[in-house]
């Protein structure tokens, strides 16, 4: 198995080096009569770097370096993922080191610490385009936004190098003794360090990957929901007024009349299916959802629900609220919440519980907000 993973993964570290390799041949070296031939290494790097960008790009619309699920070893495969991060980390310092004074940069030592960088680019890019489709969409996408990450991190820090390598030439040829610009590079290397370093936290397995993402739906939901009780105790007591004057500073001393019980029930039904959603979704049982495609499902059906919440959200930001569109954006809540607990496995006694106080949920919305206003 790893014999055969390794034998693929060198095919398609392969094919990336060669188009990164042609790449850099045929960037443009600038004149060497405005800037030093130092910048010819950098623009190197930016044009294979920005090769690599275009073959995830490919690679994720249409997969044609992925591993045969058969032929793919999750562990080797981990195991050289959090190898070349380290190696990326390692080399982008010793890229930064060479170049970090513009005027006296050595051009053999630019051209090693570029080629190796080159190398372990294009080594992320082809690594991860080896991952299968069929082992978790969730997972890939998430090496994939993490790799595009880094090699962009690493095409700024070259960019960066190349304009501080024009910009000493310019105050030599003016004699103005510049000085190098060192906040910008040091802040381009540590956002390059900061990106090489996701990829030892990256997730190994695609149920990791969308516990990962559904954490960060579970606090969005919570807050959502916190968001609206607020306004409704607000508006209950009154408190929610205040005139923006020029300094955009509310006048405290500003009071508002409570708002009417008519006006605050939909208030109240909105919070309940809000604070509704916020406890499903910390409740929800990963683990017992047994199809890998449902798996692959949530993080749109997040995308879905944040949305409708989000703007339950603003509409409860001043009563009356627009009860029809209130109605579509909590249909859409309960609609999502049904298709998600179908996903679990039938036997779970949670799913059934859940799906019991959904459809009460349902009902209550059908009650407050009835289909003829």
């Amino acid at each position: 198995m790893a014999g055969k993973a390794l034998a693929a993964a060198k095919k398609a570290k392969a094919k990336a080096r060669s188009a990164s390799a042609a790449a850099a041949k045929s960037s443009s070296s600038p004149s060497p009569a405005s800037v030093p031939a130092i910048a010819a290494p950098l623009a190197q790097l930016v044009a294979a770097v920005t090769t690599n960008l275009a073959l995830l790009a490919s690679e994720s619309a249409t997969p044609s370096l992925a591993l045969a699920e058969p032929d793919f070893d999750a562990t080797f495969y981990a195991t050289q993922l959090t190898a070349v991060g380290k190696h990326l980390h390692h080399g982008i310092t010793k890229l930064a080191l060479v170049h970090k004074e513009s005027a006296s940069v050595s051009l053999s030592a630019s051209r090693t610490e570029v080629k190796n960088l080159v190398t372990l680019t294009t080594q992320l890019a082809a690594h991860v385009a080896t991952r299968p489709p069929a082992l978790g969409a969730t997972v890939r996408k998430a090496h994939f936004a993490t790799a595009e990450e880094i090699l962009r991190a690493v095409r700024a820090l070259a960019r960066g190098f190349l304009h501080d390598v024009a910009a000493a030439a310019a105050a030599a040829a003016a004699e103005s003794g510049a000085e190098d610009p060192v906040g910008e590079y040091l802040l381009n290397t540590g956002v390059a360090w900061k990106a090489a370093d996701l990829l030892a936290a990256a997730p190994r397995t695609n149920a990791d990957a969308v516990r990962a993402s559904w954490t960060k739906h579970v606090a969005l939901v919570r807050d959502v929901a916190a968001e609206i009780k607020e306004s409704v105790d607000e508006f209950a007591e009154g408190t929610h007024g205040g005139d923006w004057g020029s300094d955009f500073e509310a006048d405290s001393e500003t009071e508002a009349e409570p708002a009417s019980e008519s006006d605050l029930a939909p208030l109240r039904t909105v919070h309940k299916l809000a604070s509704l959603a916020a406890s499903l979704a910390a409740k929800l049982p990963l683990d017992a959802i047994p199809n890998a495609a449902d798996l692959d499902q949530l993080p749109g059906l997040t995308d879905v629900l944040e949305a409708a919440l989000d703007e339950l959200g603003a509409a409860c930001a001043e009563p009356p609220i627009d009860t029809r569109a209130a109605r579509g954006f909590l249909n859409t809540v309960c609609a999502t919440w049904t298709r998600i607990l179908g996903m679990v496995a039938e036997d779970n006694a949670w799913a059934g519980e859940a799906k019991g106080a959904l459809e009460r949920a349902g009902k209550v919305v059908a009650a407050e907000f009835p289909e003829d206003e």
